[in-house]
């Protein structure tokens, strides 16, 4: 089941410590206090990830003290303790308490508890945080009842949802929200643009494939690379010498999940990295991926396609430098072999897996930790359904792929793509036209690519998420 993001409200919140220490419990009781589901984003500076409970006005003015804890739920879950209150009294355990001093909201009968983590370093933007809240009467303590399921978030999590919700009328009302503010024709959000700044700082996202309902399929992290639109080839396109060259089949969209069925030339969807200038739009994107990047993809082969035994791409961004995922046919009814690869120095760093069965996903991670130049190296890692697989060196620079002069040839609409789903793009040799032939037929549930490498624990987060 997919977590439930709330929606984003200012409110004023305490500022959080450092992690504290341990401190001392009563026995547990009855909750007289409820943690709201989800999480949201709390705008104002400092920013951060905002947990909500709430009790009754009754009580909350009979407390002695009201607040919540908030703790990183792998650490948690890693101790072994029952219960995140058996957990607080461990050796070493970490979590912060948050005392409701400003950070309350009384409407009625009803008071609201507001509590957020902020000045959260990037490297934890995929870091699950859980929350508890407590109120103390007294010497009895009592706390919220915890379920994971609604009461652990990240902020990448929460930011995305929030970016990409909007209503498709203009002030749209839902509850206290009003979808007033235009982002793109057809499309109204409850936020403004300062406050969607603040929301796109969380996500370290290049590339997110999102679809709807309606079978559109859009690049759903902040546009920072001028056109956030995946486009569907349709019927014809033309190659450099304007020759045109069909397309037999669009691919097709159901739940979320893009569908390849090969038919000689496979339709695919690409995204635009490089539009008119490609130089300076290489430049940065090369800044964005050099340091360190991921890519996260799942895919299911349908067929092990027998006779087609040209690698072709799951996720391609690879053209004598860059990345991808990329499958092939081996002779055999219920396998494909897999190639991940990365661009480094003069040459690729490859992992090829030759066991990858039909007719079953796989959640693939490529991990790039950038260059070194002191040590002369950098890494890179993959990981296969959350399971670490291959950690290889990957001796020199990050080299993006290498687009031919020529290629500015393009007409306005033939744009070089540097990243397909769904198929693989030859930008080195324009001259021969388009290349997409798909190797087998092929479904993919994920695709992301963000700018910085991730821990092993986030690769987990990434399966279970994928898996929900």
């Amino acid at each position: 089941m997919k977590r439930r993001i709330t929606s984003l409200l200012l409110v004023a919140m305490m500022i959080l410590t450092a992690f504290a220490g341990t401190f001392t419990i009563s026995a547990e009781t009855t909750p007289a206090i409820t943690m709201l589901e989800g999480a949201a984003i709390r705008c104002a500076s400092p920013a951060g990830i905002r947990f909500i409970s709430q009790i009754s006005t009754a009580d909350a003015e009979a407390a002695t003290e009201i607040g919540t804890y908030i703790f990183p739920y792998a650490e948690y879950k890693a101790s072994g303790a029952a219960t995140p209150q058996d957990y607080f009294k461990t050796q070493g355990a970490k979590f912060v308490k948050i005392v409701a001093n400003e950070g309350k909201h009384t409407d009625g009968d009803v008071t609201y508890i507001y509590a957020a983590l902020v000045n959260i370093k990037s490297t934890n933007y995929g870091r699950d945080f859980a929350a508890v809240s407590y109120v103390t009467t007294g010497d009895s303590t009592q706390y919220s009842a915890f379920d994971a399921d609604k009461n652990v978030r990240n902020i990448r999590e929460v930011a995305v949802a929030a970016y990409n919700d909007f209503a498709t009328e203009a002030n749209y009302v839902d509850g206290p929200y009003n979808y007033k503010y235009e982002i793109a024709e057809g499309k109204w959000s409850c936020y403004s643009e300062a406050q969607r700044e603040v929301i796109a700082s969380y996500d370290n996202a290049i590339f997110r494939l999102m679809t709807d309902a309606n079978g559109n399929v859009w690049n759903g992290a902040n546009d920072k690379y001028n056109d956030p639109v995946c486009h569907q080839m349709g019927d014809v396109v033309k190659n450099i010498s304007n020759a045109d060259k069909t397309i037999n089949y669009v691919p097709g969209v159901s739940n979320g999940i893009l569908d390849f069925t090969y038919d000689g030339y496979c339709g695919y969807y690409r995204t635009e990295f490089v539009n008119y200038n490609l130089n300076q739009t290489l430049t940065a994107l090369g800044e964005d991926l050099s340091d360190g990047f991921t890519l996260e993809a799942m895919f299911l082969a349908e067929t092990a396609a027998a006779g087609r035994g040209n690698w072709r791409g799951i996720v391609d961004m690879a053209e004598s430098g860059g990345f991808g995922i990329n499958i092939t046919s081996q002779g055999s009814s219920d396998t494909v072999k897999m190639r991940v690869e990365c661009g480094s120095g003069t040459g690729y760093v490859e992992y090829i897996d030759t066991t990858i069965k039909v007719e079953e996903w796989y959640h693939v991670v490529l991990s790039y930790k950038g260059y070194d130049a002191e040590n002369a190296g950098g890494e890179f890692t993959v990981y296969v359904n959350g399971v670490l697989v291959a950690t290889l060196d990957a001796k020199g620079e990050l080299r993006l792929p290498d687009i031919r002069s020529d290629a500015t040839e393009y007409n306005a609409d033939e744009i070089v793509n540097l990243l397909c789903i769904g198929g693989c793009f030859n930008a080195n040799n324009p001259s021969s036209g388009y290349t997409w032939e798909g190797a087998t037929d092929y479904k993919v549930k994920v695709c992301n690519i963000f700018s910085d490498a991730v821990t092993a624990e986030e690769v987990a987060a990434m399966y279970a998420e994928a898996n929900s």
